[in-house]
């Protein structure tokens, strides 16, 4: 309704690279242009490998959306988005947000 895609990570998910190439195979199917901002809300994630980190990073694939506003509403996904923001660096703008309400209002300016 607002033309922004959400996803929600399963709890106490463990997202490895296979996990990550799906996610990006379906944004790509739903939104082939990247014209579309991305919310994800982190639920109560558990761990996402390394290998992951790196394909969300973006370096050598298509952008699947021109930002990424993430949800950590609890310590371990807090810890987790800020590591593979400080670790990662992606190369589309990515914030942390405590709320959906603050994501996005920070993505409407993507669209």
């Amino acid at each position: 309704e607002d033309d922004i895609v959400r996803a929600k990570v399963k709890d106490h998910a463990i997202v490895n690279l296979k996990n990550a190439r799906e996610m990006t195979d379906t944004l790509q199917k739903l939104t082939p242009d990247c014209s579309r901002p991305l919310l994800i809300d982190l639920g109560k994630i558990n761990y996402i490998t390394k290998e992951a980190r790196d394909h969300f990073k973006g370096e050598n694939r298509k952008p699947t959306a021109p930002a990424v506003a993430l949800i950590a509403n609890n310590n371990l996904s807090v810890l987790i988005g800020n590591f593979y923001l400080g670790l990662n660096k992606p190369h589309i703008p990515t914030r942390i947000f405590s709320s959906e309400r603050g994501a996005v209002n920070w993505l409407k300016r993507y669209l």
